[in-house]
């Protein structure tokens, strides 16, 4: 006797002439368990067929389950196959060579919230990950979901595979990044492996390596961990390593999807290039920080070229002194073009501590530029844990304590979510009008946690008209939408949340130049309970008080204040030369 999915004992007819065949349509696994035992169980020698590995997702867990708690004395053995896992994995090379983990994303019998966490823990602890059912007809954003988890921990040149019909007929194999990759059509049958900081490309194959010495210097690409990209076109030339702008043996040949374009060099350049060529500097802007930068700098005689992505942003970056102002998202390729045309200084990335993808997109462009990187790292408030009371000083006070006050009024209680589903989740459960101020690239999730459980949301958001349109095509009406430009006053967040009826507050960890101080101590005054979402892990190493760290050949380091990049510039200037020196 056979029992099993009809569309896996299909797979396997050539196995199953002269056989009694009990055949079952989806999602009726614990009819096959029990008509599989019943058959057992009259004395019939049963087999229920199960997809890939039955151990792993598959029949073996629920049948063993059912036979335990029925007191079945019937024998059952479990015959190991090949789980999707390792059947995608040798399509795409050695992705699995090291350690790894394997989660499911469909949420039929797993809470998202366990589901997220699991991700996370993964993300943190540099696994390779393999994902399990990402996407099906009516189920498209978990690995929407999946992808952000991921980006708070590696680069968007991580390579990611995506097999589906792994070793069935007309299977299918794509290596992207986790950058693009959502652009690649998946259903059920696909599997996705996202790789590790040391996974990389090569031609075709994904390699994760194990560790053991293989000759890495004998010549040809070398992997790096991210946030160096990885190969993603084609193989590296052949030849002894070249060090090229790096003092750190055993780089070789840059990426060449990050070479920077040299071509019309000398047209391409914007006007004004007569003030300080020779010292320029890339400064990715549109917050606070790097205004107070631009300002520095500018006075300081150094030419500044900002990158902004709004108009709103380039208005700032004017103010401030810029330059020249670039107004779009920039891709690593331009971005390391960009400073190998200005004969960049530097790069000094001063986006918002949640801006994770321009983060690693401008590590990336330092290293095929071989530019030094400086990242502004705003101050965070919130640690760690859950629960907690965060100490609040008046409005305008900037972080320090008012010693006049009581003690119960300094102090504002809050819950810390990880991500940005955990917080949607905290938040339907704290509230029914959810008070929503982390900004417009979140909303989605917090829009449809809000619709499934019948709560409202009234999001602040800035005064863009792209912006404005995105929360209408997300359902939300010209009543949900408080479009204005912060940070504000304890007064006037305390005024909003009253005129809206908010019962729970939604934020970041965006620090004290973010507003959140104002925005705790108005919902300590209503009694409004608060989320707070978790700032992404730091992509830098800690700062380095000293100066660039020649030791390492790198580069990275974080800065606190304008005038603190402009000691850096000078030391950069006066202590190391040319960039092909650093």
């Amino acid at each position: 006797m056979v029992v099993g999915y009809k569309t896996y004992l299909d797979l396997i007819e050539d196995l199953l002439t002269g056989k009694e065949l009990v055949i079952f349509g989806m999602k009726q696994e614990i009819k096959r368990c029990a008509a599989a035992l019943e058959l057992a169980r009259k004395g019939r020698r049963v087999a229920l067929v199960s997809g890939g590995d039955p151990g792993v997702y598959g029949m073996a867990g629920p049948l063993l389950e059912m036979a335990v708690r029925k007191g079945e004395k019937v024998g059952i053995r479990v015959i190991p196959g090949v789980t999707a896992a390792t059947a995608a994995a040798a399509e795409l090379g050695a992705p699995l060579a090291h350690d790894f983990a394997v989660i499911s994303l469909s949420d039929l019998l797993t809470p998202w919230s366990t589901i997220a966490h699991r991700l996370e823990a993964a993300a943190a602890g540099d696994f390779v990950t393999v994902l399990y059912n990402p996407k099906s007809r009516h189920r498209g954003w978990q690995i929407r979901e999946a992808r952000k988890i991921f980006l708070c921990y590696r680069c968007p040149g991580t390579p990611v595979g995506i097999v589906r019909n792994a070793r069935r007929c007309h299977g299918e194999v794509v290596v992207s990044t986790l950058g693009d990759f959502l652009e690649v059509p998946m259903d059920m049958a696909t599997t996705v492996i996202i790789g590790s900081s040391t996974t990389y490309r090569y031609g075709d194959w994904m390699i994760t390596p194990r560790g053991y010495p293989v000759g890495a210097n004998e010549g040809g690409s070398v992997p790096f961990s991210c946030p160096r990209p990885p190969l993603l076109h084609g193989k590296p030339a052949p030849g002894r390593a070249e060090k090229e702008h790096f003092s750190n043996p055993g780089l070789s040949r840059k990426d060449e999807a990050l070479k920077p374009d040299l071509a019309g060099t000398d047209d391409a350049r914007p006007r004004g290039m007569a003030k300080a060529t020779q010292r320029a500097v890339v400064v990715m802007a549109g917050t606070r920080e790097a205004h107070e930068t631009i300002t520095v700098l500018a006075r300081n005689g150094y030419r500044v070229v900002a990158t902004v992505v709004t108009s709103f942003g380039r208005n700032l970056a004017e103010a401030a002194g810029a330059d020249e102002v670039v107004v779009r998202a920039m891709t690593a390729r331009d971005l390391a073009g960009l400073l190998d045309r200005e004969k960049a200084l530097a790069l000094v990335d001063a986006t918002h501590p949640f801006a994770v993808e321009a983060t690693c997109t401008a590590r990336e462009a330092c290293h095929a530029a071989g530019v030094p990187y400086l990242r502004y790292e705003r101050p965070g408030i919130v640690d760690k844990g859950d629960g907690r009371s965060l100490a609040c000083g008046r409005a305008g006070n900037h972080g320090r304590r008012d010693t006049g006050r009581q003690a119960d009024e300094l102090t504002t209680p809050f819950q810390v979510a990880a991500h940005y589903a955990e917080a949607a989740e905290m938040a339907v459960r704290a509230g029914s009008v959810i008070f929503l101020t982390t900004g417009s690239h979140s909303l989605e999730v917090f829009v449809r946690a809000a619709r499934v459980a019948g709560k409202r949301i009234v999001a602040r958001v800035l005064p863009d008209e792209g912006v404005f349109q995105k929360c209408l095509n997300l359902g939300l009406g010209p009543a949900d939408i408080v479009a204005m430009k912060g940070p504000f006053s304890r007064a006037l967040n305390e005024a909003l949340f009253r005129q809206y009826g908010a019962d729970v507050l939604v934020t970041k960890d965006s620090g004290t130049a973010g507003g959140l101080e104002e925005k705790l101590a108005a919902a300590r005054t209503l009694g409004i309970p608060v989320v707070v979402v978790k700032r992404p892990k730091p992509l830098v190493d800690a700062p380095d008080p000293g100066g660039v760290r020649e030791a390492s050949g790198l580069h990275f380091v974080t800065v606190r204040s304008g005038e603190e990049v402009l000691q850096i510039l000078t030391r950069l200037e006066t202590g190391m030369g040319h960039k092909e020196e650093i």
